[in-house]
């Protein structure tokens, strides 16, 4: 089953440039993964301190995938400091019937 999230990335005044080129990195390399459909970056237009990140995996050993590798923990532990309350939000979405 299709593993699908949304992560909201609140950052700190100041370490926008330095989190997004981040999440750009970050978003390349996802991208490659072979479970990855989608990985992309957003900054929300009403709330510009704010990226929006929407990921879609083919199941959830994908995710896990994703969540395990190097640069992906190696990329947030860089940009933790950066954002409030150090990791990013999180919500899984489930497919409706």
């Amino acid at each position: 089953m299709k593993y699908l999230l949304i992560a909201f990335i609140h950052m700190l005044p100041g370490k926008e440039a330095e989190v997004i080129a981040a999440m750009q990195q970050l978003a390349e390399a996802a991208r490659k993964e072979p479970g990855c459909g989608r990985f992309d970056v957003y900054l929300d237009q009403k709330k510009p301190l704010t990226l929006v990140v929407l990921e879609d995996y083919r199941d959830e050993a994908a995710f896990q995938v994703h969540v395990q590798a190097s640069y992906t923990r190696d990329i947030l532990a860089r940009i933790a400091s950066k954002m409030e309350g150090g990791k990013p939000e999180v919500v899984f979405l489930k497919p409706m019937p």
